[in-house]
């Protein structure tokens, strides 16, 4: 009952020790994540695979194998693919040899397996590894059936690094097999595999090789003795290094199974008491409580039983220590992939965040060339337009201007011809009658055009109606006028409207609808010029009060005369 207690108050504060540590480690999480994420899944097994020699860093080893096998994607290059079994496998490695989660390690291992499977990579030490946990699982139970599917993935994976040069796989499959012979006596897989085990090259180094060479030789010798002797010179020869110290163990147990089977109680006694303790001091936590209730048995077969009680009591503490520190780990485990799931989650938000920011700037830089261009493209336009039109405002100004001063002069002209004519007509009345003068029609006459040579009417006559219809066209009351027509024009020149439309043919060039319609224009574009008043008129008062009905005719015939719209040429006045 006082055992009972102290063992119960040891359990106890042993839980509450591991949960503080436990939380504790948890509040550090975070940010150990954070950095951890940042390296790549190369860069994670790697230290991962380097921290697995340290009992301490189990967190951290499952942590950075984690991280880089839930990176997997049937997409990513096969080079990182590998990576993601690497992990897997050192996944398999911390659940089942550090906390002893055998589902979690088989469900690591099924993922690896399934990519090397999609991908031909050689899956020796995937299958290799599940024969582990089959063959744990089997002696823990007893379950012969578990040991039959043991020994098939050992052997499959014995085959499969033997065909992929992998010896290193090659000789665990093999010790493994031979384990589950010891425990079976069924060596005919072991027998069947040999010739092919043989065949490998041995040399000092290679210390599991030899090790299986005697291995097989011991289950095969005359007797358990002399067997568990060769397997006991094989294994003080064995170096006490990192990565082969769990095949001294499987040494000692071998042998003291052999001594068992044999009889020798004492001496197998002794050999597992070595055992314990060697497991025990490289923190080989399943070993050392498989080889604690192997020397609880012992003890008890030798008599001992007080001994023996207390071998299996320490047996009990070490199973419930297991199983308490698998329940917190795996609180802990489920922590800290909340913690990763949050994380990820986080980082995709981001990147999503980051992709939709990429996407508005692109489209607003994108927008802003385009707007830059079209800005571009228009001031350029813009500015050959704006040179344009000033050219041909220049133009038009200079040809009103020169229009004006011809105006001026005809009308100085036609004074001086009036004053000339006075004066001949007092000279005429002096001379004689007989006085020959010369006609000046006769040689225009004879220049009037084919449509007009049957016109009757004479040179005199035309002058006298130009100089009339010059002098009309100089008052914008007559020709912006609405009622302004041929025959209007005609009637105030003194003629027929045929004699009209002929003087404007021979001598504009043009009918008399677009000789009227050009003065117009250049009085509206007089009008626009001018300020004053005219400054308050639209464009379509303008074109009314100039005699124009229509604005588009209006539009049309002055862009026509100027080469500019109404509203350019308002501008450029302005």
């Amino acid at each position: 009952m006082k055992h009972s207690r102290l063992y119960r108050l040891f359990t106890i504060c042993t839980l509450t020790v591991i949960s503080a540590l436990a939380f504790s480690a948890h509040a550090q999480k975070g940010s150990r994540y954070d950095s951890l994420r940042k390296l790549s899944s190369r860069q994670l097994v790697e230290r991962g695979e380097k921290l697995l020699q340290r009992p301490d860093a189990t967190d951290s080893i499952l942590a950075c194998f984690s991280i880089a096998s839930a990176r997997y994607s049937a997409d990513m290059p096969r080079e990182e693919q590998m990576t993601c079994v690497r992990a897997d496998l050192g996944k398999w490695a911390v659940y089942f040899s550090r906390l002893f989660d055998y589902p979690k390690a088989y469900e690591a291992l099924q993922h690896a397996l399934e990519i090397c499977e999609r991908n031909g990579f050689d899956k020796s030490k995937v299958e290799t590894s599940i024969g582990g946990i089959l063959q744990m699982m089997a002696e823990q139970s007893g379950n012969t059936e578990l040991y039959r599917q043991a020994n098939e993935y050992y052997a499959s994976g014995f085959r499969h690094s033997f065909d992929n040069g992998n010896p290193d796989t090659a000789d665990k499959a093999f010790i493994n097999i031979l384990s589950i012979a010891n425990h079976t006596g069924d060596t005919s897989t072991a027998e069947s595999l040999w010739p092919d085990f043989q065949k490998m090259p041995c040399t000092d180094k290679d210390h599991r090789r030899r090790f299986a060479k005697t291995f097989y030789n011991a289950l095969l010798s005359p007797t358990y003795g002399q067997g568990a002797q060769m397997i006991l010179q094989a294994t003080d020869k064995i170096p006490e290094t990192y990565d082969i110290f769990r095949l001294k163990y499987i040494g000692f147990n071998t042998a003291a199974r052999l001594l068992l089977k044999s009889g020798n109680l004492q001496e197998a006694e002794k050999i597992t008491d070595k055992a314990r303790k060697y497991a025990k001091r490289y923190g080989l936590r399943d070993a050392e409580m498989e080889s604690t209730l192997m020397l609880s048995e012992i003890l008890k077969r030798l008599g001992h039983n007080e001994r023996s009680h207390r071998t299996y009591d320490e047996y009990l503490r070490i199973k419930e220590q297991m199983l308490g520190s698998k329940q917190i780990q795996r609180l802990d485990e489920l922590r800290f992939l909340s913690d990763i799931r949050k994380s990820e989650e986080q980082v995709a938000r981001m990147a999503e965040n980051r992709r939709r920011q990429n996407l508005i700037i692109f489209f607003l830089l994108a927008l802003t060339l385009m707007a830059g261009a079209l800005l571009w493209v228009f001031f350029s336009k813009n500015a050959k337009l704006k040179k344009t039109y000033e050219s041909l405002y220049r133009q038009f100004q200079t040809n009103l201007a020169v229009e004006e001063r011809e105006r001026n002069l005809r009308k100085q002209l036609q004074q001086q011809l009036e004053n000339s004519r006075q004066e001949q007509d007092e000279v005429q009345a002096n001379q004689s009658p007989d006085t020959p003068q010369q006609s000046e029609s006769e040689s225009d006459t004879q220049r009037t055009s084919a449509k007009y040579q049957s016109s009757r009417l004479g040179e005199e006559e035309k002058q006298r109606i130009l100089a009339k219809l010059q002098d009309l066209v100089t008052m914008p009351e007559v020709v912006c006028s609405a009622d302004c027509s041929v025959s209007r024009m005609a009637e105030m020149a003194g003629c027929h409207h045929k004699y009209l439309s002929q003087i404007v043919n021979e001598v504009y060039g043009c009918n008399f609808n677009s000789f009227i319609n050009e003065y117009r224009i250049k009085e509206a574009s007089r009008r626009m010029a001018a300020g004053g008043e005219w400054e308050r008129y639209t464009i379509e008062a303008i074109a009314n009060s100039v005699g124009f009905k229509s604005r588009t005719t209006f539009i049309s015939l002055f862009k026509q005369f100027t080469g500019m719209t109404p509203s350019e040429y308002k501008r450029r006045t302005n």
